[in-house]
């Protein structure tokens, strides 16, 4: 069965066609971290005679730079490498894709909000063990010492950050600096953090920094755009929306106006928030387009790894809501995973193999030739030297089951409506989500249903797939709170 990715959803042939899978005979699987994941559902893989590896072959190969780049509430499904038409929001990433890149569809997030889900991509952790589920307090801190960054540093990497998400800046004293010797986070600076948009500055900000590394020395550096984050704003530079459209929408809106129109819009308006947020998309698009024009120019390219991801994604009104942290369906959890690998091997191609953002950290290390000791990597994948029609092939696959989960406690009082507590697991078959606060559960049946609109929990038919779910659920380490 295919990977009930956005190509799915989008009906597009152009995208995603056969079920990748990882074959046996070229990979050890390694276990998962020890403590909060499923055994035999990690996607931790190993590629025998790793590429990338320094002193796998008679000479050293060069230091490999990483940039790692995340952008905040993107959804998988809004970018045309991955099967989107209703605008042309990402020209540039859609490029980087076909000419640069592996595209892997089946990346699982951890969370459906940034500080589990950032702190599970700086540790390789889940959030069980790295402790991260609040916006305040002490379980709002990352205190693992290992992060990336700190890998990174001590392997001999220049490390520097730019970031414009207000959550996660040095001066609330969350950790997420942690490692980094060099951290800017005054994109994030702005009077209503939600308004504006800070894409171009983050751009250049990176830009500037790396432009002041000798060359002594390899660098990893870390960008986050915020852009596609509520407020959607209106960009002179695109137009995506609907002239005729006469309803309540309109650029900028605060969160609290679309909290409460989401259980009220209609078809209309749920198309011109999405214009609106394609076109925030869009000045993130062409900030990474400037970036990898410039990385380009440089001596360093050929040995230079190009990570491109989210924390989490949004929805735009499909379920009655407008924002994240709320539900754990796709598209808040799908997440994008595009990756250049020094040499450009395996460039333009496609994988399908369902994963945890967990994997992220691990692979990262393990493809810039640093040791990633328990970490979990999916660095076999996008490896593979099977390639058929712009496909990695790989093996069958694993019975994985996925774990994602939110515990969002609000600060404001006023914002109660936001306080959730949910847990899901995902398969090649389906999702399965259960609400802790109201005890229901939901099942979805990937065959028929990829967008997850029909729960089939309470149908026979799929009773032994929702007590195999039931059983998986007991065997994952949660988040457990205070």
């Amino acid at each position: 069965m295919d990977l009930p990715g956005a190509y799915a959803r989008q009906h597009s042939p152009t995208v995603f066609q056969p079920r990748t899978i990882i074959e046996q005979s070229r990979v050890i699987v390694v276990n998962p971290l020890p403590l909060p994941a499923i055994t035999e559902s990690h996607c931790g893989v190993l590629l025998l005679g790793a590429l990338l590896l320094a002193g796998c072959t008679k000479e050293a190969s060069p230091p490999v730079n990483v940039l790692l780049v995340v952008v905040d509430t993107l959804r998988q499904d809004h970018l045309g490498a991955y099967g989107y038409r209703a605008h042309p929001a990402t020209p540039q990433l859609d490029r980087f894709a076909r000419e640069d890149a592996v595209t892997l569809d089946g990346m699982i997030g951890v969370s459906s909000w940034t500080m589990p889900s950032m702190a599970t991509l700086f540790t390789g952790q889940f959030p069980a063990e790295h402790g991260v589920m609040r916006m305040m307090g002490e379980h709002s801190k990352l205190s693992e010492p290992r992060t990336l960054a700190a890998r990174f540093g001590a392997g001999g990497w220049e490390t520097g950050a730019v970031q414009s998400n207000f959550l996660l800046q040095q001066r609330r004293m969350s950790g997420f600096n942690r490692g980094f010797q060099y951290w800017d986070d005054s994109p994030a600076e702005q009077p209503d953090p939600h308004r504006g948009s800070s894409a171009a500055d983050v751009a250049n900000r990176g830009l500037k920094w790396l432009s002041e590394r000798d060359g002594e020395h390899p660098w990893f550096m870390y960008l986050h755009f915020f852009d596609p984050h509520a407020s959607y704003e209106d960009h002179a530079a695109t137009s995506f929306t609907d002239p005729e459209y006469r309803g309540w929408v309109e650029g900028g809106l605060a969160n609290d106006i679309l909290r409460q129109q989401g259980p009220l819009a209609s078809s209309a308006d749920r198309a011109q928030l999405a214009a609106f947020y394609d076109e925030e998309v869009a000045a993130v698009d062409a900030a990474f387009g400037q970036i990898i024009a410039a990385l380009k120019e440089r001596s360093d390219w050929e040995n230079t790894l190009v990570v491109f991801t989210s924390d989490h994604g949004e929805e735009l009104g499909e379920r009655g809501y407008i924002g994240h942290t709320r539900t754990l369906h796709f598209e808040q959890t799908d997440l994008p995973l595009l990756v250049r690998l020094p040499a450009g091997v395996n460039a333009g191609t496609k994988a399908s193999h369902l994963c945890s953002q967990v994997d992220l950290a691990g692979t990262i290390l393990e493809l810039a030739g640093l040791p990633r000791t328990d970490l979990s990597s999916i660095a076999a994948v996008l490896t593979g030297d099977r390639v058929e029609d712009g496909i990695i092939q790989l093996g069958d696959p694993a019975a994985t089951r996925i774990q994602s989960e939110v515990d969002f406690v609000p600060v404001r009082s006023e914002h109660a409506e936001k306080r959730v507590r949910k847990r899901a697991l995902v398969s090649v078959e389906g999702r399965y989500i259960v609400d802790l606060e109201s005890g229901e559960e939901s099942l979805y049946y990937y065959g028929d249903d990829a967008s997850e609109l029909r729960d089939r929990s309470d149908d026979e038919e799929f009773s032994a797939m929702l007590q195999d779910f039931r059983g998986e659920m007991k065997k994952v380490r949660w988040w457990s709170g205070e």
